[in-house]
């Protein structure tokens, strides 16, 4: 059967503000380790939750921390670290990048989510995952700015499936 030892300690080097106490096993002559009981104030370069950061303000982030479950900045926006990306970005390995100008919102830099749908926007409509000027032949744009299947017996149709402005 094997144990750990049993573990005294000295104090090795005291001073105001720091103590250092060495560990040595119940014999006295087996060297475990040292450990800073008080008096240690670590100094990051980085301002929590950078993980990494540039420059002279330590809160200017070039990564966020990841891997961490209770850090919920984990996403690097320019140089801060964010909860989610926002409208008009999209998550690339805890990067927020760039959705194409056509989005409002996308999954990645082909994949549009929702288009803008601001009256000068060009392209308002989201057909399956890109936006258009216009909905294609045998669709119509709805109130939430989505292509629909206009009915089969329509070619053209507006505001619903139903309403026809050329028949098949």
């Amino acid at each position: 059967m094997i144990t750990n030892p049993k573990i005294q300690y000295r104090p090795l080097a005291s001073t105001p503000s720091l103590r250092l106490t060495s560990f040595f096993s119940e014999a006295g002559n087996d060297y475990i380790y040292d450990q800073v009981s008080s008096g240690l104030q670590p100094e990051f370069k980085c301002i929590f939750p950078c993980a990494t950061c540039t420059g002279t303000k330590s809160g200017v982030c070039t990564s966020c921390y990841t891997k961490e479950s209770t850090v919920s900045e984990k996403y690097l926006f320019g140089s801060t670290c964010l909860s989610s990306c926002p409208d008009g970005f999209y998550n690339d390995n805890f990067v927020c990048k760039p959705c194409p100008a056509e989005c409002k919102t996308c999954t990645d830099s082909k994949t549009c989510t929702s288009c803008n749908t601001d009256p000068v926007s060009q392209f308002r409509y989201l057909n399956g995952t890109w936006c258009y000027a216009k909905c294609p032949d045998t669709f119509y744009g709805d109130s939430s700015f989505k292509c629909q299947k206009c009915d089969s017996n329509c070619k053209t149709c507006t505001n619903s499936a139903t309403n026809c402005l050329s028949c098949e």
